[in-house]
């Protein structure tokens, strides 16, 4: 169950998106869908939240998928009861989120506490795994959550290891998926991590650190559950009828296929297994052998003969593939420059605006080391960043003076609302979560989350900065424009607390070295910042 497209696809999809929301501009919103009702009919198709990289339950495949147990009886459930399902794979905070919003219907692996009881309806459980404390072979004495206090343990975010820890007294420090959290253990940010047995395993042996760690006696046995928000009845009978077509045989048997099946001895004695391997090799060696010196003069001109127009049909396919993906980011940069020129009709004190920012802040990812598709991505996020104010009333945006703080509120909704407009846009870039961090400070005082520094992408840290650059340059009627001495002085005020320090560094080395750019009108410094 894939949960994105190919690249160029989703490109093509990004065009018409974007498109689709500007034939919609100046449209009020519909009123919000209100939740199913709990005695509705049989859902035909269910959205199933489930854990990201969740190994052995939950694992994605290189083809942009999932496989693991969970999608297998998932999938299993859905055949017995005809019924679409689609697999979420979110983080654990975020999962439990998408269920009680409606993102999701259903939600899978999360482990019963008395907070979540008071928003979900829990299945009985459906499987079980050891929780453990995993530290370095430097330590020794960790048993349990006591000992473990005064030193800093990694948690999942919403991992209820991190809820129980908390509750004892430990310092947590929380990441956004396990593996990001072991990935950390491994390079030594943290000494000590709390997972599951069969999670932590499979990330240690695939960084080949198993012998780097060890682990505590189990801390309690994790007894996961499905859940439905609390009072959906009917969809909770529907799930629960479903699991019952399905055997405990066939449970064991995916199982069986995900934790592997114990290799029994062989009754022989090990010699004369080794002795009949290496008779069996010769013989298929020698057979082998006997046939390739036969054909191996056909099969070279076949083969050679196959691979020149198998070369031929990929140059043209190449080529074809160049020339679509040109056209498609042509219309989308054309596109993407339409929606800003509407929304820059709705405020004409600001006109330019997207295009400064966006100037600079491709100028601050390139002094950063950003590459070309990364740059592009970024190019398009600042340029789209305020598209949440369609819908903040056009008398507030464009009022001449200071706005009061209940106007304020309502201009701070726009990055909710840009997220929103965006969110289904299958961009090949984060460019939903961008917009909506992009009022977001690195000490966490910024909106609408008050998210704190490597929670921030660095995309929406370098528009934060740029934004900011941009507006104490801008004359605006309630304010003189600021000169470059006090854009500099209050960026480097700012540095560490609504600012990241590496950003502002690039900004400034850029300002340094050629200041007059930034009077330009909007597009004039765009080839200078091209080569900054």
């Amino acid at each position: 169950m894939r949960w994105y497209a190919h690249r160029p696809r989703r490109l093509g999809h990004s065009v018409l998106a974007v498109a689709f929301v500007l034939f919609l501009f100046g449209i009020a919103p519909g009123p919000a869908r209100s939740a199913p009702d709990a005695s509705a009919a049989r859902q035909a198709t269910v959205v199933v939240a489930v854990p990201v990289n969740f190994p052995p339950w939950v694992i994605p495949d290189q083809a942009g998928g999932v496989t693991g147990i969970l999608n297998d009886l998932w999938t299993l459930w859905g055949e017995r009861t005809g019924t679409s399902v689609k697999l979420l794979p979110l983080p654990f905070d975020q999962l439990q989120e998408a269920v009680a919003s409606g993102q999701a219907d259903i939600g899978d692996a999360l482990i019963r506490t008395p907070a979540r009881e008071a928003r979900f309806d829990f299945s009985s459980p459906h499987f079980e795994t050891q929780v453990m404390l995993y530290f370095g072979q430097e330590l020794s004495g960790i048993v349990d959550a006591a000992t473990a206090r005064g030193f800093v343990v990694g948690v999942a975010q919403g991992d209820a290891c991190g809820e129980k820890l908390a509750a004892q007294g430990d310092t947590l420090k929380r990441y956004p998926t396990h593996e990001a959290m072991i990935a950390a253990a491994v390079r030594g940010d943290i000494r000590l991590f709390c997972a599951q047995q069969q999670v932590a395993d499979y990330f240690l042996n695939r960084l080949r650190k198993t012998d780097a760690f060890r682990h505590s006696p189990s801390l309690y046995v994790a007894r996961a559950h499905w859940v439905v928000r609390k009072g959906n009845e009917a969809l909770y009978r529907q799930v629960s009828e479903g699991f019952d077509k399905i055997s405990a045989q066939e449970r064991d048997a995916i199982d069986k296929r995900w934790h592997g099946t114990r290799i029994e001895p062989s009754a022989l004695p090990i010699y004369l297994r080794y002795a009949g391997y290496i008779l069996l090799a010769l013989g298929i060696g020698g057979a082998l052998l006997a046939v390739w010196n036969r054909s191996l003069r056909q099969q070279v001109t076949a083969k050679t003969a196959e691979l020149e127009r198998m070369l031929a049909n990929l140059v043209c396919a190449q080529k074809s593939l160049d020339e679509t993906n040109a056209a498609l980011r042509q219309t989308l940069n054309q596109t993407v420059g339409a929606l800003t020129s509407a929304m820059a009709h709705r405020d004409l004190s600001t006109a330019g605006h997207e295009r400064r920012i966006t100037e600079l802040a491709v100028a601050i990812g390139r002094e950063l080391g950003f590459d070309e598709h990364r740059l592009e991505g970024l190019g398009i996020a600042a340029m789209i960043h305020d598209v949440g104010q369609i819908q903040v009333p056009a008398e507030i945006l464009t009022r001449p003076r200071r706005l009061s703080p209940e106007e304020f509120n309502l201009v701070k909704m726009h990055a909710e609302a840009g997220r929103d407009i965006l969110r289904d846009i299958q961009f090949p870039w984060p460019i939903a979560e961008i917009v909506f961090q992009h009022h977001e400070n690195v000490d966490g005082t910024g909106y609408p989350r008050g998210l704190v520094g490597d929670q921030i992408l660095p995309e929406a840290k370098i528009i934060r900065v740029a934004d900011s650059v941009e507006a104490m340059l801008s004359h605006r009627p309630f304010r003189r424009a600021a000169s470059i001495d006090s854009v500099i002085a209050q960026l480097n005020a700012g540095r560490g607390q609504q600012y990241d320090a590496d950003v502002v560094n690039a900004c400034i080395r850029l300002i340094e070295r050629d200041w007059q750019w930034l009077a330009r009108p909007a597009g004039a410094g765009e080839k200078h910042l091209a080569h900054a």
